[in-house]
């Protein structure tokens, strides 16, 4: 039987081991691959709205009785406003994608044209796979990837081969030793290239001769 007086407690306590569990997890794929987006996030998203969305009506109701208003015309001040918050969210969402997300799109579409069914995809991000419903790895299970004869396309962002780390160096040599690139998409934010670029990979006899 649940104690009277612990208002949610054992809720809040899963919540908060759920959430600090996974933020390593996010640490962890931070300093391993580099980066972090948005998708990344989305678990803690999910488990902090109904508290986001609790917090905004409490302000506004509060603000609504604060007015001399009747109660009528101060519910209905609540309920319009919680109304637009959840208005300006929707429209938010359905932005234009990121430009970052372009050159993967594109190359998703693509491989969709040009892969044959038996052909793998090693995708660093994920997203130009997703697209062209491919099968094939990310970039965790690249070990796996690598010595898969069937592996035959690398999807790759430019700014992942022009960072300043050991992954992109690894990377950067790896294609440059088994990879030939074949199509490229670039995306331009600013003085960047946020595009992305697909290369055939061959398969090495063996990888003795790469150097990071």
């Amino acid at each position: 039987m649940r104690d009277p007086g612990d208002r949610g407690g054992s809720e809040r306590l899963v919540l908060a081991v759920f959430a600090g569990v996974f933020s390593l997890a996010l640490l962890r794929h931070t300093a391993a691959l580099g980066y972090l987006s948005g998708r990344h996030l989305l678990p803690l998203v999910l488990i902090s709205v109904p508290w986001a969305a609790a917090g905004t009506f409490v302000c506004l109701r509060g603000l609504g009785l604060k007015l001399p208003w009747s109660p009528r015309a101060a519910w209905a001040t609540c309920i319009l406003a919680s109304g637009l918050v959840a208005l300006t969210l929707v429209v938010y969402q359905l932005r234009p994608s990121h430009p970052t997300r372009w050159g993967h799109w594109a190359s998703g579409r693509w491989l969709a044209e040009h892969a044959s069914p038996s052909d793998l995809v090693l995708d660093t991000r994920g997203w130009a796979r997703f697209i062209a419903n491919a099968p094939g790895y990310d970039y965790w299970h690249v070990r796996q990837a690598l010595t898969d004869s069937h592996l035959a396309y690398v999807v790759v962002g430019h700014e992942e081969l022009e960072a300043k780390s050991p992954r992109a160096r690894t990377l950067t040599a790896l294609l440059a030793y088994a990879a030939t690139p074949v199509q490229d998409f670039p995306v331009f934010v600013s003085d960047r290239n946020v595009g992305a670029r697909i290369y055939r990979f061959h398969q090495p006899v063996s990888w003795e001769g790469l150097r990071p």
